[in-house]
């Protein structure tokens, strides 16, 4: 059966909601702590959806009347998005415990936002797309605001929800003027018929209008430039647990889809919007080199070095290649995984004040505390700004590849100069990690079974760099291939 995973993740949702609330709120039971319940059995939920994924076909299959197509990319994303979103639940238990924030609301967010997102990357439907999209971003805002006890939350929540409908407005306008202008609503007759059209036909419709409504749309959940000031309140505002999936899951399904729609369904637009990308792109590498350069708090710093990597995303997608495409995915998979690393530290780490890390000072002394852990936040450090041997570096290669095979020089220069200057700022933190300071906060000597885990991670990463790398990149080629050949 070809939904029994989606199917499954919506009935586990359902037995975990009622499960949760039965013996949450059951007085005779006098409300017992589920913590440790509502965890395994969160954890046996993924863990059998990816056993359903692991197991389930490639074959391209259209489900619901063509609302959805699944086929191999959708299938590689939903094991990917499930495992992240394993890691999410697993790493930030820490966290969320000793914040007080509580497990069933963030669980079963969690658990929504992944059946949410199986649907959303199978989707063959603009309206669908737009509905799923907004649900989505719903899940996103509540997560936001999942911390109750720090107004900053509550403010970063209100500024996502304002700053998220405004960006869907202009992409449901988008999709309207589609529509007018088609009377298409199903991606692969859009496809079809853009690419039966003359050159002249293209350009007179209203086409090109909906292309710039939709991208500003998507350039603003991408957080891209010069829509990005309002991202690193978002980051700094939410709890580390919600922004781990910011970071990590959201940005990698909303990179997903632009791709999908951008150079599967509306391509014949290519010679429209490839220049009309590539100012957005040098925008997001200007503002988030130099926003992360003057920050000096890590959220906000992290929150800089997403809007970079976009930048540098789009700026390789400008040649409209295979390879660049390939490398793109390569890129944005290796940040994530270096992302994975950075929030396991950020969540595991408590100051002898009880509080969390929110200042790059407050790194002081860690390198005597724990040297391991020091290493450990060291190496991702060098591995996002594209250090040799880490694997950072091997996917900032292909993009420079991508763009030297596309004969674009002068963005190889571009590109070269700002990922220069913006390993300035992770060179920063790297200085305060291995600073020795007696009078400030030092880490508490024991460490819960996170850092272990990350420790661990790390070391079997740097040993076998060269075998992670490639299958890092036969799994990017991987998803390339299955989606532009869908």
């Amino acid at each position: 059966m070809y939904i029994l995973l989606e199917l499954y993740i919506l009935f586990s949702i359902l037995f975990f909601f009622f499960f949760s609330i039965s013996y949450c709120y059951s007085l005779k039971l006098k409300l017992p702590n589920l913590d440790n319940n509502l965890f395994a059995l969160s954890f046996i939920i993924f863990l059998n959806s990816l056993y359903l994924c692991l197991n389930n076909t490639f074959t391209d299959l259209s489900l619901f009347n063509n609302l959805l197509l699944k086929d191999g990319s959708t299938n590689v994303i939903c094991l990917f998005i499930i495992t992240i979103n394993l890691f999410v639940i697993v790493l930030t238990r820490y966290y969320n415990k000793t914040l007080f924030i509580p497990s069933f609301e963030f669980q079963l967010l969690i658990l929504f936002i992944t059946f949410n997102s199986l649907f959303l990357i199978s989707v063959n439907n603009l309206f669908l797309f737009f509905l799923l999209l907004e649900v989505l971003s719903i899940s996103l805002f509540i997560l936001s605001a999942i911390n109750r006890r720090s107004r900053y939350s509550i403010e970063s929540s209100l500024k996502y929800f304002v700053l998220g409908s405004f960006s869907s407005i202009l992409m449901l306008l988008g999709i309207s003027l589609v529509y007018i202008s088609t009377s298409l609503m199903f991606l692969d007759d859009l496809s079809i018929l853009f690419t039966s059209l003359n050159y002249s036909v293209l350009f007179s419709t209203g086409i090109n209008l909906a292309l710039i409504f939709i991208s500003i749309g998507f350039f603003f959940k991408l957080y891209s430039a010069p829509f990005h000031f309002w991202v690193s309140d978002i980051y700094q505002g939410s709890a580390t647990s919600s922004v781990f999936l910011f970071a990590t899951s959201s940005s990698f399904i909303f990179f997903y889809l632009f791709i999908k729609l951008f150079f599967t369904t509306f391509y014949p637009f290519f010679s429209f919007f490839n220049y009309y990308f590539i100012i957005f792109s040098l925008l997001s590498m200007f503002f988030g080199c130099i926003g992360g350069l003057i920050q000096n708090r890590i959220k906000k710093i992290l929150a800089y070095s997403s809007i970079t990597s976009i930048g540098y995303l789009i700026l390789v997608l400008f040649s409209c290649s295979t390879t660049s495409i390939e490398s793109a995915f390569l890129f944005i998979i290796s940040y994530i995984i270096t992302l994975i690393g950075i929030f396991t530290i950020l969540c595991s780490i408590l100051l002898k004040n009880k509080s969390f890390l929110n200042f790059s000072v407050q790194l002081t002394n860690i390198s005597t505390s724990n040297r391991l852990m020091s290493f450990s936040l060291a190496s991702f450090l060098f591995s996002m700004g594209g250090i040799p041997p880490f694997f950072g570096f091997i996917a900032k290669f292909e993009l420079i590849g991508s763009l030297l095979t596309s004969k674009l020089f002068y963005l190889f220069f571009i590109f070269l100069l700002i990922s220069t200057i913006s390993f300035l700022y992770y060179l920063r933190i790297l200085k305060w990690i291995y600073t020795k300071n007696h009078n400030t906060s030092v880490l508490f000597e024991e460490f819960n079974y996170t850092t272990s885990l990350v420790i661990s991670f790390i070391l079997l990463g740097i040993t076998l760099s060269s075998i992670f790398n490639s299958s890092l990149f036969l799994f990017s080629k991987l998803i390339s291939i299955c989606l532009l050949t869908s």
